[in-house]
């Protein structure tokens, strides 16, 4: 049985680390791909480098009437918006993200161009220009982007891993933060409110650790959410779950609550993950051959290298906005840019803004 596609035309920006060859061999896989029959695939990029490409990959042109192209030679640099936004757009008002963004807001007819976006150019300058051309569901602050994570007992999903650093955001910030990754959640593996703990990525489980943001915000979705269990350690991630004691009594070592959902600024998010990432993946080059086969076996627990890897996922997606957008890495390889392109296509935008929508306050409830 495949999957159900929600999103049948996907916006594609061609910017990438080593150029565009990777990005449009990823969409023709996506293309050919059992049950890829319904995509429609709109590139934004260079349109005679993307027909070289096709052509290469698809002589006899089986899948070509399922393409297009927005024609433009302009890419963003890493970290050139995030520098200066208005002197980027100035410079290129016509960078690939941004057309590609444009075709979840332009019409053919009554219908929208594209459904959803997928980018693996400069994260800053997705996230940025997906926030300025695309509607936000509304009552949500800050969009941000969520990944997920191998834990010992269940996958974790993480916001924000990047999209906004800034460790200040109001204590609100955060609970949209909780609200969005725990109906993503429940979209992604089903697991129901009552048995889904929500908590926070901080230097030590006691309320009063951390900075004062932090604080507040503990504090804060300790009164607004009945799932949030506290404060989560870094050494404590993987295992998924929250240590805590009873007054009065000696901390046991126990762990009493399960965390699926943590939270946390967008720097310390992305540091974690790559920090995570390049420890696994430094422990698994230095190990000698011998150990390497029987340590084989952690992979029922899902923690290797590879378990978080962007390859494995596809992408990761920028939550809060009417539409759906997936960002996946720079180096990202053929067939993670595939997995993205699915995960655009598949992604059931309308049950998530529902939800989270019914999650909000009365008040900021409106027609999405």
């Amino acid at each position: 049985m495949h999957p159900t596609i929600h999103n049948r035309k996907i916006a594609l920006d061609t910017a990438h680390d080593v150029g565009p060859e990777v990005i449009v061999q990823g969409a023709i896989q996506a293309l050919k791909r059992k049950g890829g029959e319904e995509l429609y695939i709109i590139f934004a990029g260079d349109q005679r480098k993307i027909a070289n490409i096709v052509n290469t990959h698809d002589p006899r042109g089986k899948i070509s009437h399922r393409m297009d192209v927005v024609h433009t030679t302009e890419k963003f640099d890493n970290g050139e918006v995030e520098r200066s936004p208005k002197e980027a757009l100035r410079a290129k008002p016509d960078a690939s993200i941004t057309m590609a963004a444009n075709l979840l807001t332009e019409s053919e007819g009554r219908t929208l161009k594209a459904n959803a976006l997928v980018s693996a150019g400069d994260t800053g300058a997705t996230a940025w220009i997906a926030r300025r051309s695309l509607k936000k569901i509304q009552g949500i602050i800050t969009p941000v982007i969520a990944a997920t994570i191998p834990g010992r007992h269940h996958p974790i999903v993480m916001a924000d891993v990047g999209a906004n650093p800034d460790p200040t955001a109001s204590p609100e910030n955060y609970l949209h933060r909780a609200i969005m990754c725990e109906v993503l959640y429940n979209l992604k593996f089903g697991i129901p409110e009552k048995r889904r703990g929500i908590g926070q990525l901080n230097i030590g489980e006691e309320p009063e650790k951390g900075s004062q943001y932090e604080r507040a915000v503990y504090r804060y979705l300790m009164e607004h959410m009945p799932n949030f269990i506290g404060n989560v350690e870094p050494t404590d991630m993987f295992k998924s779950k929250v240590r805590r004691k009873k007054e009065g009594e000696e901390d046991n070592g126990e762990y009493e609550s399960s965390a699926h959902v943590v939270v946390t600024d967008g720097k310390t998010g992305n540091v974690f993950i790559k920090t995570s990432k390049g420890t696994l993946g430094l422990v698994w080059d230095k190990m000698p051959k011998f150990l390497k086969e029987l340590a084989r076996g952690i992979q029922r627990l899902g923690l290797t290298p590879k378990s978080l890897n962007y390859s494995k996922h596809g992408g990761s997606p920028l939550l809060g906005l009417r539409h759906p957008v997936i960002i996946a890495h720079g180096t990202a390889p053929a067939n993670s840019i595939e997995k993205a392109i699915w995960q655009a296509a598949t992604f059931d935008n309308q049950t998530f803004v529902s939800r989270v929508r019914e999650c909000l306050d009365p008040k900021e409830e409106a027609v999405a």
